[in-house]
């Protein structure tokens, strides 16, 4: 999760293709880890 924020504040704000892209592989990160951490419990 640091790694990825740490991406994100190096990327420029003025990048407004870049920023939306970085967000959205962040959530789908946080997605899949509580999908895994699910199966993982109940499996």
């Amino acid at each position: 999760m640091t790694e990825t924020t740490t991406i994100s504040l190096m990327i420029p704000d003025c990048s407004p293709t870049l920023s939306p892209l970085v967000r959205r592989s962040e959530s789908l990160w946080l997605q899949w880890t509580l999908v895994w951490l699910v199966f993982a419990v109940y499996h």
